[in-house]
């Protein structure tokens, strides 16, 4: 079984997952963050068995943590939102695109220039 000090690590090294993923994503970048479910799952696990003046100790430090998913979890909607936002200013103009297109091979059909 883990100490204190080895689950404040844990939930601190979980928060700096968690932060630096959210530094790439302000980044345009994308960083996997597939394994943190189940680190807080496991740590959270592992504080349930601890004393409760101990358990006291580590509320802050995941209060912390919680903060920082929430953050992450924001700019994650705002990303989405600001990528459906592109997304529907390319859709007029691929339909733009199109139309061109389609009015091009019409002529070179009809031998227009």
């Amino acid at each position: 079984m883990k100490n204190l000090p080895q689950i404040i690590d844990e939930v601190n090294s979980i928060k700096n997952s968690v932060l630096g993923a959210m530094g790439m994503l302000k980044a345009g970048q994308i960083m996997e963050l597939n394994n943190v479910e189940m680190r807080v799952k496991d740590v959270c696990g592992l504080i349930q068995k601890l004393p409760a003046n101990d358990r006291k100790t580590v509320q802050p430090h995941l209060m912390a943590l919680l903060d920082d998913m929430d953050k992450y979890y924001e700019e994650m909607k705002s990303r989405h939102g600001e990528l459906m936002e592109q997304i529907k200013q390319l859709n007029p103009n691929r339909q733009a695109v199109h139309a061109y297109n389609k009015a091009s091979n019409i002529k070179n059909t009809t031998g227009e220039d």
